[in-house]
């Protein structure tokens, strides 16, 4: 027979669930796919047209651009979403987005076995400084701007870049 005595087992309120999903793991994910996005179809574009180089140096900006072109936007984004001190949530979202793409490429080929295994790490290294020093700088743009305004600007940021990222691999399938 259960004690009467016992405490109830403790469970998170479901607003903590709520605001950990809203506050790291969608901006998190929204970042991969766009990180994800930009190194297969654009920063090898910029790059191959851009400077017209291969060998490792192309490689390295390629990686750099794959985390830096999307880090550049969706910190500023999330900056405006949260008031400072926002740069230990923005590394918590950059670093999740960062061990998502590395499970995410694990799953699909042992990144880790090529000549070129350095790649993945500095694209989340890139992450991992780009993401959280443009988040904070987004607390410090318009800072007069009402809080649900500078909400809704994050938001429409994180959106217009996350169907921009679902949107280009299918658009570059259709040509």
């Amino acid at each position: 027979m259960p004690d009467a005595k016992a405490a109830p087992p403790t469970t998170a309120p479901p607003g903590r669930a709520l605001e950990l999903l809203l506050v790291y793991v969608l901006p998190a994910l929204a970042l991969f796919a766009c990180v994800w996005v930009t190194r297969v179809f654009i920063s090898a574009q910029i790059v191959a047209v851009a400077l017209q180089m291969t060998g490792l140096l192309a490689i390295a900006l390629v990686a750099v651009l794959g985390g830096l072109l999307p880090a550049l936007p969706l910190g500023l984004g999330y900056g405006l979403l949260w008031p400072a001190p926002v740069y230990r949530r923005a590394m918590a979202v950059a670093a999740l987005a960062a061990l998502c793409e590395l499970g995410f490429a694990s799953l699909t080929v042992p990144w880790w076995s090529f000549f070129t295994w350095w790649v993945l790490p500095l694209e989340g290294a890139t992450l991992l400084v780009v993401f959280p020093l443009t988040a904070w700088i987004g607390t410090r743009v318009y800072p007069t701007a009402s809080t649900g305004a500078r909400r809704r600007a994050g938001v429409a940021i994180f959106i217009a870049m996350t169907l921009c990222a679902i949107a280009v691999p299918w658009l570059l399938g259709q040509s």
